[in-house]
C-alpha cells in the first residue's frame, strides 16, 4: 500500500475514531477499549504522522490521557 493510501485511511480512520461521542466511549467499556487500541495501534503504524498526531491531541484534551 502506498504511503498516500496509508496517510489517507489514517486520517479517515481518525475522523472516525473522534466522531465517537463522548458519553459512549465513557458510559461504554467496549468503546472506551476500541478508542484506547485505535490510539496505539495509529501510533504504531504511523507514527508522527497527522493522523497519529491529531489523535494523541484529541485524546489528551478529552480525556486527560495519551492513547498508549
Amino acid at each position: 500500500m502506498s504511503t498516500d493510501r496509508i496517510s489517507g485511511a489514517s486520517e479517515s480512520a481518525t475522523r472516525t475514531a473522534m466522531s465517537v461521542s463522548i458519553d459512549a466511549a465513557t458510559q461504554h467499556p467496549r468503546v472506551a477499549l476500541m478508542l484506547r487500541d485505535f490510539g496505539v495501534r495509529i501510533n504504531d503504524i504511523v507514527p508522527g504522522s497527522t493522523a497519529a498526531d491529531t489523535w494523541t491531541e484529541y485524546a489528551q484534551a478529552t480525556w486527560g490521557t495519551t492513547p498508549a
